[in-house]
């Protein structure tokens, strides 16, 4: 099975997801793929791939350029807008820059820059704010293929749900801060875009490393994991570690959230090639975003999300295989002795279903239930003592009850199987 392991060691944003993704495409896939995405946003966005060291391990950096002006998330403090003053996608590519909450010597002044669309947004690009609709509107906008458009609104709905959660304020009135940016919007729709090129059947993540310390925002500083991604990652495994940096953003974490079905550690898988996408700051660790695509087996995929309810997952012994053929040739007798053949030879139980096949004859489903480390045993019993050509196999979690054996007293003695897990009793 085709699959996509994430490594969150170092956390994960929008930008190290999208630069490790890019590379897992092929060298003539690269340049096609930049092109695309420097046509959809153009002139206000351009995209160029620099190649970076990190720990003295090569990985790409993502440039996602504004109006000709890189956005550095570390200067949002210093360059911050007023809230008052939010200025949509559109209302910037048009060069109407909407006024609201301003007096009236800004709004001539506002009004004066807006002739000047192109330079007044290159020296402000990194100030530029959009509101939850205008995201919305954009997605809608862009000449992109359905599920990518589908997963990129998902996406927002998540962070922007999450955020309005937090501010206790509705979609409409949040404030988004640096994850309203166009460059977010770019690598959001960036990624989406690369998984859809790349057709994963599996994607599979690590615990995450969220890091620890205090974010500087453009309003106040909070502490790390933001509250915001905080509310994301409910239910997803994930640890402070030791390193002072915010490793995992909201945008990061609302990728996660929406495209991966699994955590834990990297199944058993054949890897066919690997990328690595790298942050700006340095740390004593690569700072970077690793994925893996690979091929896995059905029990190693199986594994890492077949939870039991205590979290841990679960083992070879709790994970059977079943076996199942199609039969219409075959008498009662040869199939009463197939059966105890294989029930004989160790099998967790046999049966048989009758069903009506497409030629309007009669037959039956013989089921075979085993351990995942025999089925081929049970596979080479099937072929000799059943006249089916072709075997199906299904991999299911099966849960045991853990009883014990008790005598109870009343006018005489009974011995009954008591469940450890809800406390009721079998009477033998």
């Amino acid at each position: 099975m085709k699959t996509l392991y994430i490594d969150c060691a170092m956390g994960i944003t929008s930008s190290t997801l999208f630069a490790a993704l890019y590379e897992l495409l092929d060298t003539d896939k690269q340049y096609e793929f930049l092109a695309i995405m420097n046509q959809l946003f153009t002139p206000d966005i351009s995209f160029h791939p620099e190649s970076r060291k990190q720990c003295n391990i090569t990985g790409t950096y993502m440039h996602v350029r504004t109006f000709g002006s890189e956005e550095d998330s570390s200067n949002f403090k210093q360059r911050a807008v007023s809230p008052t003053a939010k200025m949509s996608v559109d209302e910037i590519t048009t060069g109407h820059i909407r006024t609201r909450g301003l007096s009236s010597d800004s709004v001539e002044e506002s009004t004066e820059d807006a002739l000047q669309p192109q330079t007044r947004a290159s020296q402000n690009a990194s100030l530029i704010r959009c509101s939850y609709a205008s995201i919305q509107q954009k997605i809608k906008s862009l000449p992109i293929p359905e599920d990518v458009r589908s997963n990129a609104e998902n996406i927002f709905h998540i962070l922007c749900s999450s955020e309005a959660l937090i501010q206790n304020t509705s979609l409409e009135q949040i404030n988004l801060q640096e994850s309203g940016t166009l460059k977010t919007l770019a690598n959001v729709i960036g990624n989406c875009l690369l998984l859809s090129l790349l057709q994963f059947e599996q994607i599979i993540a690590s615990p995450v490393h969220l890091g620890n310390g205090i974010a500087q925002t453009t309003n106040a500083s909070i502490p790390i994991p933001r509250p915001t991604t905080t509310e994301i990652l409910k239910g997803i495994p994930c640890y402070t570690g030791s390193i002072d940096a915010e490793l995992c953003s909201p945008t990061g974490a609302a990728i996660l959230k929406h495209f991966v079905t699994g955590f834990g550690p990297m199944p058993t898988m054949s890897i066919t090639k690997s990328g690595f996408g790298v942050g700006l700051k340095e740390y004593e660790l690569p700072n970077g975003l690793r994925v893996f695509w690979g091929e896995t087996d059905y029990l190693s995929l199986y594994q890492t999300h077949a939870l039991t309810e205590k979290g841990e997952a679960l083992s070879q012994k709790e994970t059977i295989l079943e076996l199942v053929c199609t039969i219409d040739d075959m008498n009662n007798e040869e199939l009463t002795f197939a059966i105890d053949t294989l029930s004989s030879a160790g099998a967790l139980d046999v049966f048989y279903t009758h069903i009506n096949l497409n030629n309007n004859q009669t037959g039956v489903r013989l089921h075979c239930l085993c351990q995942f480390e025999d089925k081929n045993r049970f596979t080479e019993l099937l072929f000799k003592y059943t006249s089916s050509n072709t075997i199906q196999y299904q991999m299911y979690s099966q849960l045991n009850l853990d009883t014990t054996i008790e005598e109870i007293h009343t006018n005489c003695i009974v011995e009954v199987s008591r469940c450890k897990r809800c406390g009721c009793v079998d009477i033998s």
